[in-house]
């Protein structure tokens, strides 16, 4: 037993300023598993 807790997996949001079909694009191109962090 490791002792840590699992993690829990964060779901991507799409960008307003991207479309749909954009957004989607993006998550097949980097993958499910990667989350990106953007602030403004």
């Amino acid at each position: 037993m490791s002792g840590h807790p699992p993690q829990r997996r964060q779901s991507n949001v799409g960008s307003l300023i991207l479309s749909q079909q954009d957004n989607e694009s993006l998550f097949n191109y980097l993958g499910r598993k990667c989350i990106v962090s953007l602030s403004y």
